[in-house]
């Protein structure tokens, strides 16, 4: 597995923190990527149409898309780390919006052994949604993203989210990688965590967070 980028990191170190200034200004810009215009009239759309062809469905998708909503601007009081119970109903919630949008060709799985554990707000969100808008979606049958978590050795912690989508190179992604960027400084911040990934065009793709909370 390659590290995403291979720069040098010039990230505060695990111990020291952000100024506010820039925690803020990361943190808003990851809700402001998520509340994009186009994104929130495409999911009220879609509500809108099913309240005639499938009323429960549209009942729980817009508790869904209330939750989501809310953890996000929640997160902007929310600079240090949430149970990660919370931020798998935040994916969970995501999976449940996009499905909607992928006409039923999205699947999850979830193979979760330990959830005692923090993660930073928004730490997994953002990679499942690569998963799901650059891999599963652009595969004609769509396809399944799997979250699991393990127990390592030292009492280690191990995040793995994996689509069965189209893959790409790591190297040379054709997406911005903001996200990905703010995902590695929140988890290397707050957790001193790293972030993994192994894919290839016409392969599944696997981000592998790994950290030690004890440490």
């Amino acid at each position: 597995m390659a590290l995403f980028g291979s720069k040098k990191s010039t990230e505060a170190p695990r111990g020291t923190s952000l100024s506010e200034a820039e925690v803020l200004r990361r943190d808003y810009g990851t809700a402001k990527n998520r509340l994009k215009p186009h994104f929130v009239n495409n999911i009220l759309s879609s509500i809108y149409y099913l309240c005639d062809s499938d009323p429960q469905r549209a009942q729980k998708v817009s508790m869904d898309f209330s939750s989501y909503m809310m953890t996000i601007i929640e997160q902007l009081d929310n600079h240090s780390t949430a149970p990660f119970t919370k931020e798998l109903d935040l994916v969970k919630a995501y999976i449940s919006i996009e499905d909607l949008r992928l006409e039923d060709k999205l699947k999850s799985d979830y193979d979760i052994y330990i959830s005692d554990f923090e993660v930073p707000p928004m730490s997994l969100e953002p990679l499942v949604e690569i998963a799901v808008k650059h891999n599963i979606a652009a595969k004609p049958e769509g396809g399944t993203v799997t979250i699991a978590t393990r127990r390592l050795a030292e009492d280690g912690v191990q995040i793995k989210i994996t689509d069965t989508g189209v893959g790409f190179d790591p190297a040379n992604p054709d997406f911005d990688q903001t996200d990905l960027q703010n995902v590695r400084s929140k988890l290397k911040n707050e957790l001193g965590a790293e972030l993994t990934i192994q894919s290839a065009p016409g392969s599944d793709t696997e981000f592998t967070i790994v950290f030690y909370p004890n440490k």
